[in-house]
């Protein structure tokens, strides 16, 4: 009797009613900050040169597994084979909603094809967390046009 009053009174203890130490679940959909060039901009066809790079910002850190499936360039139907720099995966949970910028650069020595291209961001982007980037009403994908010269 008195052995199972001490292992009751000792587990009490962990019962505690105060604020849980787990980290809120993340539900928010990553969203996109910035691109490099800007090709947010409605002024003209934004330029990057053959052997060009174009830098994506979103607004946390993202799932790295979900970077090559996520993000295509096509120019003339065909999707280019592409090298995607991403910083390293978030090892601190309190820095998931830090500003995370990935360089995306054609894998082909040859650089981007010349012509009109699309960056295509699909819905197979997601945060650390597995939230899905969020893009404009029910599509799959959101497409941004730049002209490689």
């Amino acid at each position: 009797m008195r052995l199972g009053a001490l292992f009751l009174l000792a587990f009490t203890g962990c019962l505690s009613t105060g604020a849980s130490p787990l980290a809120a679940v993340d539900t928010t959909p990553p969203t996109i900050l910035s691109f490099k060039p800007d090709l947010f901009s409605d002024a003209s066809l934004p330029e990057i040169p053959v052997a060009g790079s174009l830098e994506i910002t979103f607004s946390e850190a993202m799932d790295p597994g979900s970077l090559r499936p996520g993000i295509a360039v096509r120019n003339k139907g065909i999707d280019a084979p592409l090298n995607i720099q991403a910083p390293e995966a978030v090892k601190n949970l309190g820095d998931r909603d830090d500003a995370w910028t990935v360089k995306i650069t054609a894998a082909a020595s040859t650089g981007f094809e010349p012509g009109v291209s699309r960056l295509i961001l699909r819905t197979l982007l997601i945060d650390a967390q597995g939230n899905a980037l969020e893009v404009e009403g029910d599509q799959p994908e959101e497409l941004f046009f730049f002209l490689v010269r």
